[in-house]
Order: C-alpha cells, then structure tokens, then sequence
C-alpha cells in the first residue's frame, strides 16, 4: 500500500503525459528504424534523401487529412513564429544531414558526433533565454557521455568527409531542436498546427537536395508494390515519429529528446545483441547500460524539475487571482 501511494503521488499527471509522449516517441523510432532497414536491404531502396522527401510529404498529407478530420484546426489568422524561416530551414536540412552523416561515418563516430549536439542546446538556450542545467542533471550527461563514448570506442573510424558533413549538421541540429521548442513555449503555437505550418516549406528544402545527396539512377528503380507499401509505411512511421518527437520537445526540452535520442541508439545497439547475435565487447555494453541508466536518472530529474516550476507557476497565479 505504501509503495503503492508512493508511485501515485511521483506519477502526477503532468509527469504521466510526458512520460507518454516519451514512450510514444522511443517506440515510434523503433517501428521506423525497423520499417527503413526493410526498405534499403530488402527493395534495395538506396536514395535516403528522397525517402525523406516521402516521409516529409507523407506528414503533411496526413496533418491535411487530420485538420479536415477535425483533430486539430490550423492557425490561420495567428502570426508565424518570430524564427520561422529559420525553423524551416533546418527543419528541412537536419535530416537529410544526419543520413548523410550516418552514410559517411562509423556508427562510433556518429555517436559521437550525436553527443556534441547535448552541449550545443544546453549553449543556445543559455545565451538566447539564460537557461541553466541543475547539478544533478549535469552529472547525468557527464555519465551518460562517458557512458555512450565507452560504447562506441570500438568503431570509430574518421573520414575527411564524413567529419565535414557532421560538424555542419551539429549547429543544424541544435538550432533545429531549440527553435522548434521556441515556437511551442514561447510563440505559443501547439504541435500539430505547427507541423501543418512548416511541413510544406521544409519538404520544399528537402526536395532540393535530392539531386544533390542521392546517388543517381533513381528513374531505372523498379517500383514494385510490396516497394511502395514498405515506403508507404516507412511515411507513416516517420510522421509518428515527427509528432511524438515534437510533443517531447514542447512538453519537456530540446535536451530531452536529445538524450532520448542517445538512448534510442543505445537500446539498438543491445537489441542487436539480445535478438540477432550482433556481437560487441563486454566494455561497449557496459558502456550502454551506464548509459542508459544516467539517462533514465535525467528523465526523472527533468520531470521532477518541470513538475516543480509548473506548481510554482500555478501558485504564483493562483496568489494573483485572489
């Protein structure tokens, strides 16, 4: 009974909502991790940027679709947020960048490089809004760094151009993830109207770099159906990703869906081991279970710190209404 009341009291429902959208979003990127290896290895579908470009028009034709449904109503007449040419842009870079990373570089590199972008955020939001990180929080990612380069050490193999491609697809990614977290705490806008606003826009800048990241020889590919329902598919997991990723943006931070990011990686790579006999050195999974465990400590902290500003926020105006 006492554990019981315990639990009750920690899973308040502000913590219960972004613990969903945590959970929705870690098994949203699995299903499409899963769904886009059967698109490369199985229909031999080699054109990545592409494969962006059905997901990001997929999101937008499914938001079109849930708009008339009734599920959300678009912004029409409310002002687009302050950076918004801004979030489109690397909205439309990000992705395309990180597959082009992830092509070029060792899966150890890539971790690596994905790590840089958690001290990126943490700058940005402190010079653009003063944010600071608690002592406890700071702890985690210094563990989890550790943790996640124990991990990766093994394969880490430097290319000229896989290095160039990561450095410029860092500053992306953190400003992809800040601003788009500007957009929903302090422009206002909710996650849905938001996507339906940029989607069109980003999948303009994504379109643009098809011919220039993807190999040639798109026009002789052989479109058989089980091809287009696997890529179809892939759309659909991308948007559900895409939704989720952007709720754990505006309900908790840019920070945490980093290390939510991180911890995805991780859980793959034990996946490998546990269910298909990919084989690691005991140090690497040593490594992802510190790892894990620090991030599982910083997800609580962050709730712990989110639940305590929003019923500090709720007594200072409830003190005002009286």
């Amino acid at each position: 009974m006492a554990g019981h009341q315990i639990w009750c009291s920690w899973l308040t429902p502000n913590r219960a909502r972004d613990l969903s959208y945590l959970t929705f979003n870690f098994v949203s990127v699995v299903v499409l991790v899963f769904v886009n290896k059967y698109v490369f290895t199985q229909v031999h579908f080699p054109f990545s940027t592409l494969l962006t470009l059905v997901h990001y028009i997929t999101n937008w034709a499914l938001l079109i679709a849930f708009c008339y449904a009734g599920v959300f109503t678009p912004s029409a007449n409310k002002a687009p947020p302050k950076r918004f040419r801004w979030l489109v842009l690397v909205l439309g870079l990000a992705t395309p960048l990180n597959n082009l990373s992830l092509k070029l570089n060792s899966f150890g590199v890539y971790q690596v490089i994905k790590l840089l972008v958690i001290p990126g955020i943490a700058l940005m939001e402190f010079v653009l809004y003063g944010k600071t990180i608690s002592t406890r929080r700071i702890t985690c990612l210094v563990v989890m760094t550790i943790g996640s380069g124990i991990a990766t050490v093994t394969d880490m193999k430097f290319s000229f151009q896989g290095t160039a491609v990561a450095l410029v697809w860092i500053p992306i990614a953190v400003a992809y993830k800040v601003l788009w977290s500007e957009a929903q705490k302090i422009d206002g806008w909710s996650t849905m109207p938001l996507m339906h606003l940029a989607m069109p826009w980003a999948s303009g800048v994504v379109a643009s770099l098809v011919p220039v990241l993807d190999p040639p020889g798109v026009t002789e590919f052989s479109l058989t159906a089980q091809a287009a329902c696997l890529i179809l598919a892939s759309g659909v997991a991308a948007f559900l990703v895409n939704w989720s990723g952007f709720l754990v943006i505006g309900c908790c931070s840019p920070l945490t869906h980093q290390l939510l990011g991180q911890l995805k990686s991780i859980a793959t790579m034990l996946g490998g081991w546990l269910f298909f006999g990919q084989h690691y050195p005991w140090v690497s999974l040593m490594g992802c279970a510190v790892a894990m465990g620090a991030v599982m400590v910083y997800t609580d902290a962050n709730l712990r710190e989110n639940a305590a500003k929003e019923a500090l926020a709720e007594k200072d105006e409830s003190r005002e209404n009286l």
